[in-house]
């Protein structure tokens, strides 16, 4: 379920309504997420930061999860997670 979520939650982001995205991230929050789902909703949750709070536990969080992504052999997300590291 929570990864169906994540899929809905990238959709509306990419249409735009981020109240929709916001929303279904509160749903997934309490869920048990496999990794890639986890490194789905940490990029979610990063595309909305400012890069204010730039917390070295987050940066290697960050990092963990887009060599997860790339060891699973997901680009795509290993991008959005190096991208989301270097903002």
């Amino acid at each position: 379920r929570g990864s169906r979520l994540l899929s809905a939650a990238e959709i509306a982001f990419e249409l735009g309504r981020f109240s929709h995205v916001e929303q279904i991230k509160k749903q997934v929050a309490g869920m048990a997420l496999l990794p890639r789902d986890q490194s789905r909703l940490a990029w979610l949750e990063g595309v909305f930061d400012d890069g204010s709070s730039s917390e070295p536990a987050e940066a290697r969080r960050l990092i963990s999860l887009a060599g997860q992504a790339l060891h699973a052999d997901d680009r795509d997300l290993a991008a959005h997670q190096r991208a989301a590291e270097a903002e």
